[in-house]
This record gives C-alpha cells, structure tokens and sequence, in this order.
C-alpha cells in the first residue's frame, strides 16, 4: 500500500539474500503500490517492478542496482 521504493527494496533484497546499490537518490523515494508474489524468484519481482515508470532495477551477481 502506498510504500516508498527504499522500503520495498530493502524487504526484497532481505527476502531473496541480494545486495541493494543506488545510483541516484530519486528512485527511493517513489510511492509505488505493488503485490509482491515471493514465489515468483527475484527476476521476476524486478521485471514487475520495471513496469512502473520512473523504475529502472537490475539484477547482477546477486546485486541489484536502482538506477
């Protein structure tokens, strides 16, 4: 519900074991609504969440970095 993106990565990163990186400070704090499937693996979760806009994760050697 209405929760910025730092605190739905900081859960992700937690839930799946990842590394958290930020390139730029803008992206934390977006208010993004999401239902998150914990069966669907961290790709997937990261694919679903680069469908909002302004949203730009990837995932590398279990590292994901917001742009």
């Amino acid at each position: 519900d209405d929760v910025e993106l730092q605190t739905i990565l900081k859960d992700i990163s937690a839930y799946y074991n990842l590394q958290l990186e930020y390139k730029s400070e803008t992206p934390r704090h977006l208010r993004l609504h999401l239902l998150w499937d914990k069966t669907q693996g961290p790709g997937r979760t990261i694919e679903t969440l680069n469908h909002f806009e302004k949203v730009n994760i990837t995932l590398s050697d279990g590292k994901m970095t917001v742009e």
